[in-house]
Parts: structure tokens; sequence; C-alpha cells
């Protein structure tokens, strides 16, 4: 596989989630729109396409060794940066131009990397751990958006603590409190740090055994 078309399917996504938040962000902006609620929008559509690129990178780790899939992780999270920051000038723009209220921009504007950041780690866990990226890609969807509405039907309360989404709109529209951190924090270490242990854990297992051909073969330059 060439790095141009290794690259495609992230270009593709990337460039078709940016397009859809600002489409989304500017529609709902025309009759005026406060920040936070601009913030909300665009945010919400990027936490879509985010994990979907991470778990693509994860799972072309697959076979690799652990330390590979960790030399990652800046790399996922500098991804997270740039398209919350992305997500920040459309809701600017739309906020801008539709003579919209101001309240609450700067904690909405740190919680969207906070909230994209944690985003892509449980792209980047899902891909891992599958090791198969369309699969993956609808797993970062399905997933936590099923684990959602099967505890708002049983278990309401426990929804912050289990699932990514309650906390992220928190985070991106300036409302995320002292008292949502400890859910906020046993959620990520469910989603970002468990997981991705997984993971790599799934990696190693996957990983082919040298065997005594392969390392009594020559090492020959191309």
């Amino acid at each position: 596989m060439t790095r141009r078309s290794a690259a495609r399917p992230i270009v593709i996504i990337s460039g078709i989630t940016v397009i859809m938040a600002a489409g989304a962000t500017a529609l709902a902006g025309q009759g005026g729109i406060a920040f936070t609620a601009s913030s909300s929008i665009a945010q919400s559509v990027i936490s879509i396409g985010v994990p979907m690129v991470t778990a693509v990178l994860g799972a072309r780790c697959r076979g690799r060794a652990p330390l590979a899939v960790a030399r990652l992780l800046p790399y996922v999270i500098g991804f997270a940066v740039i398209m919350a920051a992305v997500g920040v000038l459309i809701t600017v723009v739309v906020t801008a131009a539709a003579g919209g209220t101001w309240g609450l921009a700067g904690p909405a504007v740190i919680g969207s990397f906070v909230a994209q950041s944690v985003a892509a780690l449980i792209g980047l866990g899902l891909g891992t751990l599958i090791g198969r990226p369309v699969i993956a890609d609808l797993m970062t969807i399905i997933l936590p958006l099923g684990l959602l509405l099967l505890l708002g039907l049983i278990a309401p309360a426990a929804q912050p603590w289990l699932t990514p989404f309650p906390n992220a709109s928190r985070w991106w529209s300036g409302t995320m409190a002292v008292d949502g951190l400890p859910p906020f924090l046993v959620m990520v270490l469910l989603w970002g740090v468990v997981l991705n242990a997984a993971g790599w854990i799934a990696q190693s297992r996957r990983r082919p055994e040298p065997t005594a051909a392969t390392e009594s073969q020559p090492v020959t330059a191309d």
C-alpha cells in the first residue's frame, strides 16, 4: 500500500466531517445562535469523524508490536487537537455571522479539545482491538450510542459514568463542572485506558512468532 492510498480514507473521512460540521452549524445559526449551541453542533459532528480516523490508524497496526501503537499516541492526539480547532473556527465564524452571544465561550473552547482527545483515544482503542478498519469505524458509533440508549432505558444515572457522549456534550458546551469530573474520569478510564490496554494485548497476541527460517534469513538491501 502506497502512502497516497493509505492516506486516502483518512483524508476523505476528515473532509466529509468538516463539511458536515460546517453545514450543520451554519444551517442552525441562520436565525442567530449562541456560541455554546454552535459549538455543540460543530463538535458533535466532528466527534463522529475523529474516532473513525483514529480507528483506521489503530487497525493498521494489526500484527505489529504494542510499542508501534503507543508511538501513534502523539499523532492521534495531535489530529484530535487539529479537528477540535477546526470546529472552534467554524463555531466562531457562524456565531459572529449570526450575531450570536458569546457566553461560556472560553470553557467551551477548552472543553472541545478535551472531548475530541478522548474521542480519538476511543477510536484508537477500538481500532487496535478489532483490527479491521471498516468494522472498527462502525463500532465507534454503534458501541457508544448503543450503550447510551440501553442505559437510558435501564439506568439513566449511569450514562455519564459509562458512556462518552454525556461528558463530551458538557465539555464542548462549556458546562462541565466539578461534580461532573468523577464520572468523566471513570469514563476515560474505561474507554480511554482500559480499551487501549485491551487493544495492545490483542496486538501482542496477533503478532506472529518469529520462526527459525525467518530468523536465519539474511537481510538484503532493496
